[in-house]
């Protein structure tokens, strides 16, 4: 009983520093102010800022969308040019113009959906992250898991010389996906907070695969 009342207690004070730092973050302040669904929309904003990866034109392929707020960042950068798809597993208040596709992307039925929905894409997004245990080997197999089949997904739908933006960990098989493109990097933007392990691997012009 004294067991169980010490993992309660535990649990409380997590809770409490968690939505004590979401109350405190700038982050999710400017998402308020500017309009934007999520905090996690300043991560993408920086990166294509940096990076001349998103244009008005381009077709764009945003998996793991929910709530919206990269998508918004998307359509906000391309002024209304363009198209965009969006993947989830959790429904989703579609944006404007928005082709929205609720499913899992390890499924053989949304990846039909996905590669009815458009022939090829200039830019796949993915801030898809598993949902976490704890235990590092176990997280980081997960993790590895994704990033294939968004790389699988990637390699199907990509257009001529595509770009790709996805959430990695340190030490996954990210490495060897940048080596398909002319350019590769990481990236931790600002608005990512230092506490998380997350990365973006940002690969720009993908070439040929033989």
């Amino acid at each position: 009983m004294k067991k169980t009342y010490v993992l309660k207690n535990i649990k409380k004070e997590s809770s409490k520093q968690w939505m004590k730092r979401h109350l405190n973050d700038p982050y999710v302040h400017r998402a308020r102010q500017e309009k934007y669904r999520c905090r996690s929309a300043f991560k993408l904003s920086e990166i294509i800022d940096a990076y001349p990866i998103l244009r008005p034109g381009a077709k764009v392929l945003d998996l793991g969308c929910a709530p919206g707020g990269w998508s918004q960042v998307v359509q906000k950068k391309m002024k209304g040019k363009g198209s965009l798809v969006g993947v989830d597993l959790l429904p989703i208040q579609p944006l404007k113009d928005m082709v929205f596709i609720q499913g899992d992307i390890q499924d053989m039925e949304t990846q039909r959906c996905i590669q009815n929905s458009a022939e090829t894409f200039d830019v796949i997004l993915s801030d898809i992250a598993p949902s976490l245990t704890g235990h590092a080997p176990t997280d980081r197999l997960k993790m590895e898991g994704l990033i294939h089949m968004i790389w699988k997904i990637t390699q199907q739908m990509a257009a001529q010389r595509a770009c790709l933006i996805m959430k990695v960990f340190h030490g996954n098989m990210a490495q060897s996906i940048g080596s398909f493109f002319e350019k590769a990097r990481y990236v931790k933007p600002a608005a990512s907070r230092s506490v998380s392990r997350e990365i973006y691997l940002v690969a720009q012009n993908m070439k040929e695969l033989s």
